[in-house]
């Protein structure tokens, strides 16, 4: 078994998956925080005005060139950019919850396969071991072949069920996980939701009221080459009177989309459910499967105690297919223990 090829192969893909990760993560974070800085740069420039102008005063109509600036623009601008911030965080515990719900039991399943490896070879030494004593007992014709057969054809089935294990361990991919828990992870993900959605409701609220702010020059049109050129300024500051009522309606639309995410089918707090109850229903079926391989495991045991003092040829025979079977079964009994052991401490950790 070339164990150490498989080791590689496995350590291989979970640097790949590190390096992919991370790269993910720094690339949405990258786009967020250009997209958030050039509205931030927009936010904040000034704006070149011009244009023509007839005062109400009967004056002649004149033309005008300035800029004008937004307080509240300026606010926009550094809301942008930490909601930005808060997107990307949003983003990368989204991403943490869904993979851990996303690889829980491929993870689990790669764990026991390589489990039952292990139990393969350790039944495996206890296999050829028998063989040797009972190679031994042939040579003094105490022993003949077809009373070894079952022996050899168990050593097959052994080696079979192991190059069949590991090619199922290669063909699944599990990439490397954080030890933080489920329960964890979502608490964090609903945190980050409601930052999120808090830091767009202040973005929206900056539209309830504005201080703006503008200057420049204006010529007289009539005759344009008059000296009539004079500066100006002015501010203007306007509030939404309706306020009090949106700021509310925001409020209650970030509490009502932190309900909505909750049940969500195919948000991670639905997933997460469906996957505690997938594992309980396997719990269940294990604990069966355990209590059926011990009733075999005992009438193996009480058929070996019958034959234990009986040196005729059939009871040889008989004797060495109850041990062929015993060692076929303590590989099921092993997997069988790790996969119910491994289930229960991942739902008392992460549930």
């Amino acid at each position: 078994m070339n164990r150490f090829l498989l080791l590689v192969y496995v350590a291989s893909l979970s640097s790949a998956a590190i390096a992919q990760d991370a790269k993910d993560s720094a690339t949405y974070c990258a786009y967020v925080a250009e997209q958030a800085s050039a509205q931030a740069d927009f936010l904040r420039t000034p704006s070149y005005i011009a244009g023509a102008a007839q005062p109400n005063t009967g004056t002649p109509a004149q033309f005008y060139t300035g800029i004008s600036e937004s307080l509240t623009n300026w606010r926009k601008a550094g809301l942008t950019v930490k909601a930005a911030a808060d997107n990307c965080e949003l983003y990368n515990s989204t991403v943490s919850t869904q993979m851990h719900l996303q690889y829980a039991i491929p993870a689990m399943e790669k764990a026991a396969l390589i489990n039952r490896v292990g139990a393969i070879n350790t039944v495996e030494t206890q296999l050829n071991a028998l063989m040797a004593e009972n190679q031994r007992k042939q040579e003094s014709q105490d022993m003949t072949r077809p009373m070894m057969y079952a022996l050899q054809t168990t050593l097959v089935k052994l080696e079979l069920d192991r190059s069949t294990t590991v090619a199922a361990v290669a063909s699944i991919y599990v990439p490397p996980l954080s030890n933080t828990r489920i329960r964890e992870l979502l608490v964090l993900k609903q945190r980050d939701e409601g930052v999120n959605q808090r830091g767009l409701n202040r973005i929206a609220q900056q539209n309830n009221w504005d201080l703006s702010v503008e200057g420049g020059i204006r010529h007289q049109l009539n005759p344009f080459l008059s000296n009539s050129v004079d500066g100006y300024g002015t501010f203007a500051f306007t509030y939404n009177l309706a306020s009090m009522n949106i700021n509310r309606h925001l409020g209650q639309a970030a509490t009502d989309y932190s309900e909505w995410k909750k049940v969500q089918q195919n948000d991670a707090i639905q997933q997460a459910i469906a996957l505690q109850k997938q594992l309980t229903d396997n719990v269940t079926a294990l604990e069966n499967k355990a209590k059926a391989l011990q009733v075999q495991e005992a009438v193996i045991e009480s058929n070996l105690a019958l034959v234990k003092d009986v040196d005729t040829g059939v009871a040889l025979s008989f004797s060495m297919q109850l041990r062929a079977d015993q060692l076929l079964l303590r590989v099921e009994i092993a997997d069988t223990q790790f996969r119910l052991s491994n289930l229960k401490q991942y739902l008392q950790d992460n549930f």
